[in-house]
C-alpha cells in the first residue's frame, strides 16, 4: 500500500515553509509516495475565500501546472485534494452556498489540471453545526444530498471522484461514518464516494469502534485521511500516538478490499525548526510504514 501525506510546495503548511518548490522531493526523500495537495483547501482570514480562489483562470493554471511539475520531478503522485469549506455555528447564506458551490467546481477543474483523481468535500453546513435532534437536521440531509449530485455531475465531465468526508462533531447530525454513507447512498452518483477520516471516529466518541466503521462503510471507500487522538478533540496526532487500534485498522482495510493510499494528514507545531521539523515528518513516515507493513503491535 503506497504512503502518503499532506504537503505542498506552496501555501501555508509546514513543508512549504522550509522547503517551498523542494517539498515534495523532501517528502519523498522521508519516504512517501503520495501528496494531498493542500491548495485547494486553503484559506485566508476566517473563510474559505483566497488569492487562489478569487484569481483568474490562467494565473491558476499556472500555480497548478509548476506543481504538478514538481510533483512529477519528485516521483510522487497528487493523489487528493481537498475542497474549500465553510464550518461555523451560524446557518449559510444563500449568497456563501451558493458562491461555495463555484469554489468546488474551481476545485474540481484544478483537480483535472494536475491530474488528481479524488476531491474530499466535508458535509456543508447549510444550518450551522448544531443541529443534531432539531427539525433543521432533515433539511441538512436533504441539501446536502441536492448539492452533492450537482457536484458530481459536474465533476463526471472532468473525472474527478467527490469523497464525501465524515466530521468530529458530536452536535453536528451528518458526522459519523454511517450517516455520511446513508447522504452518500441516497445521492446514488457512481463518483461519489467517501473519505474515511480516522481520527474524526474516536474524536466524534470513543465508543465508535474505527475498525468497525470501516467495514461497516465498506468499497465506498477511496481517500483515506489517517491521524490519531485520545478522543479529546480533532488533534491530529501521529497515528499510533492515540486510541486507535491500528493492527485491526489494517485488518479492517483489508477485509474491505481497499487498493487506496493510506494518507496522513498531520499537525505540527509552528514553532518547530527545520531540523526538527525534518524528524517529525521522518518519523512520521517511519511510523505509517511500519502499520501498513504489519510491523506495528
Amino acid at each position: 500500500m503506497l504512503i502518503g501525506v499532506n504537503a505542498n510546495t506552496i501555501g501555508r503548511d509546514g513543508y512549504s515553509k522550509y522547503w517551498g518548490e523542494n517539498s515534495y522531493k523532501k517528502a519523498k526523500e522521508f519516504g512517501f509516495d503520495c501528496i494531498d495537495f493542500g491548495l485547494l483547501g486553503a484559506s485566508e482570514g476566517t473563510g474559505f475565500y483566497n488569492r487562489f480562489y478569487k484569481g483568474d483562470e490562467k494565473t491558476r493554471e499556472e500555480i497548478l501546472l509548476l506543481a504538478k511539475k514538481q510533483a512529477d520531478e519528485a516521483g510522487v503522485i497528487l493523489h487528493q485534494s481537498h475542497a474549500p469549506c465553510i464550518m461555523r455555528g451560524t446557518p449559510m447564506t444563500e449568497e456563501e452556498t451558493s458562491t461555495l458551490l463555484s469554489d468546488i467546481q474551481t476545485a474540481i477543474r484544478s483537480c483535472n489540471i494536475i491530474g488528481c483523481k479524488f476531491l474530499v468535500v466535508h458535509p456543508f453546513m447549510v444550518n450551522g453545526w448544531y443541529d443534531r435532534g432539531k427539525p433543521e437536521a432533515e433539511d441538512t440531509f436533504n441539501k446536502n444530498v441536492l448539492y452533492l449530485q450537482k457536484l458530481c455531475d459536474y465533476a463526471k465531465d472532468y473525472d474527478v471522484t467527490i469523497c464525501f468526508e465524515n466530521m468530529p462533531a458530536h452536535d453536528y447530525s451528518i458526522s459519523t461514518p454511517e450517516e455520511v454513507l446513508n447522504v452518500i447512498k441516497k445521492a446514488d452518483r457512481e463518483n461519489l464516494k467517501m473519505c474515511f477520516d480516522t481520527g474524526h471516529v474516536p474524536a466524534y466518541s470513543l465508543e465508535l469502534d474505527v475498525s468497525e466503521e470501516i467495514r461497516r462503510c465498506g468499497e465506498y471507500i477511496k481517500v483515506l485521511h489517517v491521524h490519531d487522538n485520545h478522543g479529546r478533540g480533532d488533534q491530529h496526532n501521529f497515528p499510533g500516538m492515540g486510541e486507535i487500534d491500528w493492527k485491526d485498522v489494517m485488518e479492517a482495510l483489508r477485509d474491505i478490499g481497499f487498493d487506496g493510499v493510506f494518507s496522513l494528514e498531520l499537525c505540527y507545531p509552528d514553532r518547530f525548526s527545520e531540523p526538527l521539523f525534518e524528524m517529525a515528518a521522518r518519523l512520521a513516515s517511519l511510523m505509517a510504514r511500519e502499520i501498513v507493513d504489519g510491523v506495528y503491535k
